[in-house]
């Protein structure tokens, strides 16, 4: 009770600001989409039952359609919009009971699309991995054992990866602030969990230089982390560090330099402070740090995206202004830095890709609280070459 107690106080900020998003992958079966066509007027009207801000989502390609996929966790369902059409095309309702049920898949929960015709939802508090077809069923359970500290994040979302009937998460401590010394002088650990056995196997990656010898906030060591199989490797994104980490987890390790100017000042977890309730300080000192966010990639160019923000003054963090300087990095099929593209400040929570242009959602405050328009989500593009 504890640390759910603990990740509300996490969630309170984030749902307040929309300012934290989570990277995800797109099936390479997307190599076949159509353009778009699309301008920077584009929006979608979403659906009636679904909350505006759904931390699960994915642009994926379904028969060569472009999907937005976004799972409600209010309602238990997941959607899919179709990108040309601008349409709601299906919706998933599932239970809360049954062979068809899904639970607790929020806070802290996965979503990804690893084939055409199979969904991936992962729950952490339920430490369970389901997988889903398009009519909603579901055929596999994978119940995760052998595991004595908790994958994916600490936060609303799990940033996860698939490869082979594996599951890749980064191995975090299942709970914060009751047992410390489960995660205190912890090295970095990644792990893969088998789909058909629910076994866990971890590897080393330790962290990065910024982390050495500091009291770090322990959201900021909430890695991203992709997959990418034109190259059969995984890509890694720690929140400090100007550094991206590639891997197959087998023994091939390389780093590119991937800085942004935004990213500097690194702020140390001061645990004396009184005006800091002990229940709030690792969210206080994650939003007042710069740091990396969200890594994303295109499969059909081949680019890779890097979120780069400046942390917000206390001021700022005491008034609830969450918004704050921000930019995209973009990267080449060879890690080599290829363009910055700003960005106004808010969430980076809806994102897909047409041709060479990359389309995320406009800031939350000003078309959709200002506005008090809760039905529909804006959104504005950039070219990236």
């Amino acid at each position: 009770m504890k640390a759910y107690s603990y990740i509300l106080l996490l969630l309170i900020p984030l749902l307040d600001s929309c300012s934290q998003g989570h990277s995800r992958e797109v099936t390479s079966s997307s190599a076949k989409a159509r353009g778009l066509q699309t301008s920077d007027d584009y929006w979608l009207l979403t659906d009636p039952e679904a909350d505006l801000y759904n931390y699960l989502r994915e642009p994926v390609t379904i028969k060569g359609k472009s999907k937005l996929m976004i799972f409600n966790h209010q309602q238990n369902t997941l959607l899919f919009y179709d990108l040309e059409s601008r349409e709601l095309k299906k919706k998933i309702k599932y239970d809360f009971q049954g062979p068809n049920a899904v639970n607790a898949v929020f806070p802290g929960g996965g979503l990804h699309m690893i084939s055409e015709d199979s969904i991936l939802i992962y729950s952490q508090r339920q430490a369970t991995l389901y997988l889903s077809d398009l009519k909603g069923r579901i055929f596999k359970k994978t119940r995760i054992k052998n595991d004595s500290i908790g994958f994916g994040a600490i936060g609303v979302y799990s940033t996860l990866a698939y490869r082979d009937q594996k599951v890749y998460m980064q191995s975090l401590p299942a709970t914060i602030g009751e047992f410390k010394t489960d995660y205190e002088n912890r090295p970095n650990m990644f792990g893969s969990i088998d789909l058909n056995t629910g076994m866990t196997s971890e590897f080393l990656l330790d962290y990065p230089e910024p982390y050495q010898g500091k009291d770090v906030a322990q959201q900021l060591k909430m890695a991203e982390i992709i997959y990418n199989p034109d190259i059969d490797k995984f890509v890694i994104s720690f929140p400090l560090s100007h550094t991206l980490y590639v891997t197959d987890f087998k023994g091939y390790q390389k780093t590119y330099p991937a800085r942004s100017k935004l990213v500097g000042r690194h702020i140390e977890v001061d645990q004396n402070r009184k005006d800091i309730d002990p229940s709030a300080i690792g969210s206080h000192y994650l939003w007042i740090n710069d740091r990396y966010g969200k890594l994303t990639y295109d499969p059909v160019s081949g680019y890779y995206f890097r979120e780069a923000m400046k942390g917000l003054s206390e001021r700022n963090y005491a008034d609830r202004d969450f918004s704050t300087d921000k930019e995209i990095i973009v990267f080449d099929k060879n890690f080599k830095q290829v363009a910055i593209l700003p960005h106004h400040g808010g969430t980076f929570m809806y994102y897909f890709f047409d041709k060479n242009r990359i389309y995320w959602n406009r800031d939350f405050i000003e078309y959709n609280f200002e506005r008090e328009n809760e039905d529909t989500l804006y959104f504005e593009s950039r070219q990236f070459y």
